[in-house]
C-alpha cells in the first residue's frame, strides 16, 4: 500500500542534493544501455513481433536476456549484501521474504546509496523510453 503524502511531507527548501536520488530519472540516451545489446534493432523487433503473432494457444511474447547481464549481476550483489530476508513458512511453501521493494523512493538516503544498481534497473524498466517502445507488437 502506498503512503499518502501528508502536508508535512513537502520537500524542505533546504533539501540536500542527495534528495535528488529519490526522484532521479535516466536520460533517454542512457536507457538503452541498460538493456541487452541489439534488443531494439529492427531485425530483433521483427523477430519478437513475428513470434508474438504466431504464439499459441494464446498470444504471448518471450524476451530472453532483456536486461544487460552486468547490470543484473550488480543488482544481485547489492541484494545479497544489503538486504535482509525473513524466513516464512506455511504448510505448502517456504520462502525468504525481503522488505518492500516496490516503493524504493520511500527509503532513506543511506539505504538508497546501497542500492544504486537496483534503482537503475527500476528506472530503466519504468522509463517512458522503454515503456513506450513496442517490442512484441502487443496492443494495450
Amino acid at each position: 500500500m502506498k503512503r499518502k503524502a501528508e502536508p508535512d511531507d513537502e520537500p524542505s527548501p533546504n533539501h540536500s542534493s542527495q534528495d535528488s536520488i529519490k526522484r532521479r530519472a535516466i536520460e533517454t540516451k542512457n536507457t538503452w544501455a541498460k538493456f541487452r545489446d541489439g534488443l531494439f534493432d529492427q531485425s530483433t523487433l521483427d523477430g519478437h513481433q513475428k513470434a508474438y503473432s504466431e504464439s499459441q494457444p494464446y498470444k504471448h511474447g518471450v524476451i530472453s536476456n532483456l536486461v544487460a547481464s552486468d547490470l543484473l549481476r550488480s543488482v544481485r550483489t547489492e541484494i545479497q549484501e544489503n538486504l535482509s530476508f525473513t524466513p516464512k513458512e506455511t504448510d505448502i511453501y517456504r520462502i525468504h521474504q525481503s522488505g518492500d521493494l516496490t516503493n524504493l523512493d520511500g527509503l532513506d538516503d543511506s539505504s538508497l546509496k546501497l542500492l544504486p544498481s537496483l534503482l537503475t534497473l527500476r528506472d530503466a524498466l519504468y522509463s517512458s523510453t522503454f515503456r513506450d517502445r513496442t517490442i512484441v507488437g502487443a496492443e494495450d
